[in-house]
């Protein structure tokens, strides 16, 4: 008698924590999906890369779908995330630039002069030819002087931060060639700019992410910091070129800055070298590759169990940043210029609320 007693009060007992775990639970997932249902759109960012490498259609689909798709957004912004020009880059004399200054026209700035909001371009790889600061310099006064599209950074320095008349988003750009390069190949590098040095890039680069640290802050970098991208033998034990995702210069690049990112919330990198559509994590920290915007293109392998993607179609990656700071990133496939969504996923705020 008493053995069934404790057993029916023990059992009592359970089923109370048991209905109060479920109501908490309901409670909360009411209360998440209220949050959800009452945030807003903050803005809505367009991302693609390596579309100067070749003069394709796919180039010109990729971009025209984009265009399309933002006649929608209220506020959009449109990243090139580097190698806008030809592997030549901008050339440094000026009898040359005719030739460079006609595909830019026509591979990028005319295309994306319907864009519904603002169009900015960034370096990569390409653009770092022979005195590679001056001739981007020059470039970037050629489109600014002849579109109302943005180019950044300024003057062949490393990095740049906009907060794209948004409240809670900054747009943190980092030139990743910049560091990559062999500084003796350039002449006068670095005399614009504020940062002369590596470890002072650094140092700007933690105390960007500190100053905006109640913010969704989007790195915007040529060169991933994650990457799933499918290497082979020599490249996985330190690659032919200081641009492989193995070599000593890229390890260095990558490890620091992935470090200071996991020292603040709500930073989510977005980058374009490796010609594939990616989404992936790693302690917290969100990599979006969108470098499809071309004719070349590299397979990657995805973790699906773990929430990762990937693909080697010609599309773009599209990104929307909520008033909650909370997003959502979404890949479009592009043929035959229609766009066609192959996966999205939310990416949750990090940041706590009182």
């Amino acid at each position: 008698m008493v053995n069934r007693f404790i057993l029916q009060q023990t059992t009592f007992s359970f089923n109370k924590i048991y209905f109060a775990f479920c109501l908490i639970l309901a409670i909360s997932s009411t209360y998440s999906y209220a949050q959800q249902s009452d945030r807003k759109v903050s803005q809505t960012f367009y991302f693609t890369g390596n579309t100067g490498v070749d003069e394709s259609n796919y180039t010109k689909e990729v971009l025209s779908a984009i265009n399309q798709m933002s006649q929608q957004d209220e506020k959009a912004t449109f990243v090139a995330l580097g190698n806008i020009t030809s592997k030549n880059g901008f050339p440094p004399k000026k009898k040359d630039r005719e030739a460079a200054k006609e595909r830019l026209r026509k591979s990028l700035m005319e295309p994306m002069e319907n864009f519904n909001g603002r169009v900015i371009y960034t370096p990569g790889k390409n653009e770092w030819n022979k005195n590679g600061h001056e001739n981007i310099d020059d470039m970037e006064s050629f489109i600014q002087d002849n579109s109302n599209a943005e180019f950044w950074p300024n003057d062949g320095c490393v990095r740049e931060i906009e907060d794209l008349d948004t409240e809670n988003i900054e747009l943190l750009m980092v030139d990743s060639q910049w560091f990559l390069e062999d500084w003796d190949e350039h002449l006068y590098i670095n005399n614009k700019c504020e940062l002369k040095t590596r470890d002072e890039f650094f140092t700007k680069f933690k105390d960007d992410l500190k100053d905006e640290q109640n913010k969704t802050v989007i790195v915007a970098i040529h060169h991933p910091i994650l990457s799933n991208t499918r290497r082979g033998f020599f490249e996985k034990t330190g690659g032919f070129n200081k641009e492989d995702f193995y070599s000593q210069q890229r390890k260095q690049l990558r490890g620091t800055i992935e470090t200071l990112a996991s020292m603040f919330p709500d930073v989510i990198f977005v980058s374009s070298s490796d010609k594939n559509l990616q989404y992936l994590a790693d302690d917290g920290i969100p990599q979006i590759i969108s470098g499809t915007g071309g004719k070349k293109t590299k397979k990657a392998r995805a973790d699906e169990d773990d929430g990762q993607f990937a693909s080697s179609d010609h599309g773009f990656a599209r990104l929307t940043v909520y008033d909650d700071n909370s997003s959502e990133v979404e890949f479009y496939s592009v043929e035959n210029g229609t766009p066609e969504k192959l996966f999205s996923t939310t990416i949750k705020r990090q940041q706590t609320t009182l």
